[in-house]
């Protein structure tokens, strides 16, 4: 079991949102007490990421991938997602990650959750804390699958740096 955390980039640069999708996945993974990967999809300077705690960097350079496609992104996490043993994979918020949670929830039978604002409540059963109703009340969701998907709220749980280096 392990935590994957697909960190969002543009021109070779990685966005806030994914710095702060990565400092949930560490914080989450040391909840569950296993490890933490970041996945960079053609982003070739990764250094960024050893900051926000992941116990790995994998690396997927594709021209395949050069364009985003919810459809073709899905395919490859999965892959990774098989290869890593990742049971729970954290995205960001962005409209693509949005897309993609749900194309990823179809192609691998997971659990998918949006817009959540804080770390599992509890993990078995592993229930969530999520933004409803555009922003202006709070649900409690449970996960029942084996396999879970979450996007992260912007600004939510924060950045946090200096975890530890993989190096």
């Amino acid at each position: 079991m392990s935590v994957l955390v697909y960190t969002e980039s543009e021109n070779n640069k990685f966005k806030k949102s994914s710095f702060e999708a990565l400092s949930y996945g560490k914080a989450l993974a040391d909840k569950m007490e296993v490890k933490v990967f970041a996945l960079a999809i053609n982003c070739s300077d990764t250094e960024s990421l050893n900051a926000y705690g992941p116990d790995k960097i994998l690396k997927i350079e594709s021209k395949d991938l050069d364009d985003f496609s919810s459809k073709k992104y899905a395919h490859a996490i999965a892959d990774v997602m098989k290869t890593e043993n990742a049971n729970v994979v954290v995205l960001s918020s962005t409209p693509d990650s949005k897309y993609l949670g749900a194309h990823l929830s179809g192609l691998t039978d997971s659990s998918f959750v949006s817009n959540v604002v804080e770390l599992p409540e509890s993990i078995n059963p592993f229930t969530v804390k999520r933004t409803c109703f555009t922003n202006k009340a709070f649900s409690l969701t449970e996960l029942i699958s084996e396999t879970k998907i979450r996007s992260i709220t912007s600004n939510s749980f924060g950045v946090i740096e200096n975890y530890n280096d993989p190096g």
